[in-house]
């Protein structure tokens, strides 16, 4: 159900030295690390330096750390949307359209391998709602966004329900609220 980038990208590393499960390993901890560093960066625009520095310690002590030794989607998703955050909040605040194609890349990665990530970037609201913010700026944002949440609801609410269907794999779109509440 998940988009496949990771796997993907281990198929693509596997290409020229054959398979090994390490390296689905060494590309989560690649991303991970990567989203260690964007997330000092983000912090530190906000913060003083050293502060940062310890924030960030504590970030990766914790179990991203842990879970970022393992082939698993969740790590390198949050990873994904941390540098997604770093340069939607650097482009809301200085424009560019450089950051803009970051935050559009590194937001649609990382929603559509993990959907519930994608909750983060509500945290950019703040810059967005801000009143120095330019209008204009603001508009290229929205619509960006809205192309990230067109293909994720495509993704996950479309696609993967159209090959449920098609090649009967489970898919699980939830229950309906009276329903869970009955099985409660």
């Amino acid at each position: 159900m998940e988009f496949p980038a990771i796997p993907y990208a281990i198929h693509l590393v596997s290409i020229p030295f054959g398979y090994d499960h390490w390296y689905g390993r060494l590309i989560v901890l690649f991303i991970v690390s990567l989203g260690s560093w964007y997330f000092f960066l983000l912090v530190r625009s906000f913060i003083a330096e050293k502060t940062a520095a310890w924030a960030t310690f504590l970030f990766g002590a914790s179990s991203l750390f842990h879970l970022g030794r393992k082939v698993m989607p969740d790590p390198a998703a949050l990873s994904l949307v941390i540098i997604a955050l770093y340069y939607g909040f650097n482009y809301l605040k200085t424009g560019g359209v450089m950051k803009l194609m970051g935050y559009f890349l590194f937001a649609a990665l990382g929603t559509l391998i993990k959907i519930p990530f994608g909750l983060y970037l509500a945290l950019l609201a703040f810059p967005f709602f801000n009143p120095s913010t330019p209008l204009q700026r603001k508009i290229l944002f929205a619509s960006t966004s809205l192309v990230v949440l067109v293909m994720v609801w495509w993704w996950y609410f479309s696609w993967n329900v159209h090959l449920s269907t098609t090649f009967g794999q489970w898919y699980n779109s939830g229950k309906p609220l009276t329903t869970g509440a009955a099985e409660l």
